[in-house]
């Protein structure tokens, strides 16, 4: 990525609301937007736990305490993610970004609302769809307020939705196409007839809309089937599970339980699970092992695509399928919307394991392309 832009002007006190730990992802995230930033301007950034405002654990308010301690930086950045979730009633934004007119008025510093991703979850309501409406009309007359969204579709969807809302608004890539693990673990032996398969796999955001008639439980029931039958078709297949949240552990223990017992025990290995740190760059250093890697998560894709290793996006979530289809690479993605869901991903699987040179190439271009429109939003955010 060309500079253009030299780093001399004073460094910059940034305090950085999003999500630093309990999933991997966002790690990857932060990661690869922060090191780019640091390549324009000087800057320290203050990361502000996001998690700290949710009601599970109301450590922190969106009030003007928090107002207060923005105001001391040069600088406020929020998210990425996909924090524009349209479902939660006692927000005043009706997503998790509780920000009033009062809080957004009360900010000196500017604001970049940094990648962000939009979406609907079944029937959403009214109120809420008000509520946002409400909000993106404060921001785009907000001249301190520079507002993007990830390449997932959020801006589809938005204007979509909120026509009238959506001129100010920036499309531009997710930020973990950004993040490249270089960390080489000399410890990790993968013998020359192994070929490793990478696999992330969550039961969350599952909804009817998206899946129609697949429920968690059917689910949970046809990936052992998959899993069951890549290691009857070859005795070199290994499998590497990927856990990006606590709940795809959970998840993981449901699945394992209905794996043959010696495949479980002579064929699967489990990565490890930190959630803060640079241990997580250990992790997605084990990707690379992978010859393909199946994701359920956004981020176990948008990493795996960035380091140029053969994905399968396995859709249990409009995140996934948006992702591939605004890439330009549908035919990478399988929907689990449909009982022939697991056929496809399997067929999907052989076919990319002899065409690991293509993909690769593939990626390669697309990265390349992904790159210059970061260098695009990075020198809008420059000029902002």
């Amino acid at each position: 990525m060309q500079i253009s832009h030299l780093n001399t002007k004073r460094k910059l006190n940034i305090i950085h609301l999003g999500s630093f730990s309990g999933n991997i992802g966002d790690y990857a995230n932060h990661q690869g937007f922060q090191k780019t930033f640091l390549k324009y301007r000087d800057a320290k950034f203050t990361p502000l736990e996001i998690r700290k405002f949710y009601n599970n654990r109301k450590e922190l308010k969106y009030d003007d305490s928090l107002v207060k301690l923005i105001n001391n930086y040069d600088l406020l950045i929020i998210g990425g993610g996909g924090f524009f979730d349209l479902r939660w009633d006692n927000s005043s934004t009706g997503t998790t970004i509780d920000f009033s007119k009062h809080i957004i008025d009360s900010i000196t510093p500017p604001v970049i609302i940094n990648a962000m991703g939009y979406h609907e979850y079944e029937e959403v309501k009214v109120e809420n769809i008000q509520k946002f409406k409400q909000f993106l009309g404060y921001v785009e007359h907000n001249k301190k307020w520079l507002l993007s969204v990830r390449n997932d579709e959020s801006y589809q969807r938005i204007r979509k939705r909120y026509a009238n809302q959506s001129k100010s608004i920036l499309k531009v890539p997710d930020n973990g196409f950004l993040y490249h693990s270089v960390r080489f673990l000399s410890n990790i032996k993968v013998k020359n007839n192994e070929t490793w398969i990478g696999i992330n796999i969550t039961n969350e955001l599952f909804n009817t809309s998206f899946n129609k008639n697949i429920t968690i439980d059917q689910f949970n029931k046809d990936i052992p089937k998959l899993i069951n039958k890549i290691f009857t078709t070859s005795d070199n297949f290994r499998i590497m599970f990927f856990t990006h949240a606590y709940q795809d552990i959970i998840t993981l223990g449901k699945i394992l339980a209905n794996i043959d017992d010696k495949y479980k025990r002579e064929k699967i290995a489990v990565a490890s699970y930190f959630t803060t740190g640079s241990n997580i760059d250990s992790i997605y250093s084990l990707y690379n092992i992978c010859s393909c890697i199946i994701g359920m998560r956004f981020h176990a894709n948008v990493c795996s695509i960035a380091m140029e290793i053969p994905t399968i996006g396995l859709a249990g979530h409009e995140q996934i399928s948006s992702l591939y289809s605004e890439i330009g690479l549908s035919n990478r993605c399988v929907k689990i919307d449909n009982h022939k869901y697991i056929d496809n991903v399997f067929t999907l699987l052989l076919s990319s394991l002899d065409n690991i040179k293509q993909l690769k190439t593939t990626y390669k271009n697309e990265n390349m392309r992904l790159a210059k429109e970061s260098e695009e939003y990075f020198n809008r955010i420059e000029d902002f």
